[in-house]
Parts: structure tokens; C-alpha cells; sequence
């Protein structure tokens, strides 16, 4: 009969590829529906009082883990530096990269999970902007206005914005032409009269 028991560290590893592989989804260019039913599911999870309580309770544990493995990192490092060289065995480095690497894997982490939360509002933000459009849109059509500029508008537009282009390009050259003939007056008034006449 096998036992599995994890420490801490390991159900905070466990946790931090969770973390990772539902940003993966949500940023990989796969299908809304798809996306929908994750933040869906993502938001009943915070909506929920008591996981939204186990959520901000593993947070707070998660932060507490992270300042000990900074400060344990920080404690460990003063050490081998009082003491030098000479006391750098092989016990103190083990201590200092499990310090460490505990640093690491909390703050990624937390890290991960402050941006999970927030990539989850953003995404449902955006969400409910295009239901908003598509409701608009519907309502527009009921009222049998249109719901899309027509095209005509649209190359109308891209045309004002070439000519606006051509026009900007056009000033550029004649204030050059302009400066340039200002050299030309001021050297031409440097000029003796009798030499421009010959």
C-alpha cells in the first residue's frame, strides 16, 4: 500500500503548475467557448465565499512562507559571510539553495496567483464589453439601423487618412524648400552687386 506525503513545498510546487498551466490555457489562441467555460469556472470559484475565504487564507500562508524563505535566505548568507571560506561546507550550501529555492517557488507563486486573479477580472471584463456590443448591435437592428459602418465609410476614411498623410509629407518639403531658399537669400546678400551682375 503506498502513502503519498507531501511537505509543504511540494503541494506549493503542485499548486504552482496548476497556476501555470491555466495561464497557458488562457493565453494560448484557442477557441472563446473554450475560454468562457475556464474564466466560468474561474469566477464561480471566487464568487463562492468559503473559496474565495481558502483563497485569501492561502495567500496570506503563501506571502508568510515567502518572507520566512527570504529572511531564512538572508540569515544563511550573513552566516557563510561571518564566518568565510573556510565555513562554507556542504551542509550550509544545501541550506542556503533550499532557502532559496523556496523563495523562488513561493514569489512565483504568489505571483502567479495575483495575476490569475486578475487576468480572470480583465478577461470577464472584456466579456461582458462584447455581450454589451452584441446586445447593442441587436438593438440597433431592431430599430433597422446598421450595425457596422458601411464600406464606403470605411475607404473613405482610409482615403482622408492618405491624403492627410500626402498632405503632411507635402508641408515637410515645401518648409524645406522654404529654408532652403532662405539659405540662398542670405548668402546672395553676401555677395557684392557687381559680382552678380557679371
Amino acid at each position: 500500500m503506498f502513502a503519498f506525503t507531501f511537505t509543504h513545498w511540494e503541494v506549493i510546487f503542485i499548486v504552482l503548475l496548476a497556476e501555470a498551466f491555466i495561464c497557458l490555457l488562457l493565453t494560448m489562441p484557442l477557441p472563446t467557448r473554450f475560454k468562457r467555460g475556464i474564466l466560468l469556472g474561474m469566477s464561480v470559484i471566487w464568487r463562492n465565499p468559503i473559496t474565495r475565504t481558502i483563497s485569501l487564507v492561502n495567500f496570506v500562508i503563501l506571502l508568510a512562507l515567502f518572507v520566512s524563505s527570504l529572511m531564512d535566505t538572508s540569515h544563511l548568507s550573513q552566516e557563510v559571510m561571518a564566518g568565510g571560506s573556510s565555513s562554507m561546507g556542504t551542509n550550509s550550501q544545501s541550506r542556503i539553495l533550499h532557502a532559496q529555492r523556496n523563495a523562488y517557488l513561493s514569489g512565483f507563486t504568489l505571483f502567479l496567483m495575483l495575476i490569475l486573479y486578475r487576468f480572470q477580472h480583465m478577461i470577464g471584463d472584456l466579456f461582458k464589453m462584447e455581450k454589451q456590443l452584441q446586445d447593442f448591435q441587436v438593438h440597433l437592428a431592431e430599430q433597422g439601423l446598421p450595425t457596422k459602418l458601411p464600406e464606403d465609410t470605411i475607404k473613405q476614411k482610409e482615403e482622408i487618412d492618405t491624403l492627410k498623410k500626402a498632405v503632411s509629407e507635402a508641408e515637410q518639403h515645401v518648409e524645406a524648400k522654404q529654408q532652403e531658399y532662405a539659405k540662398m537669400v542670405e548668402v546672395a546678400k553676401g555677395i557684392p552687386e557687381k559680382q552678380v551682375e557679371a
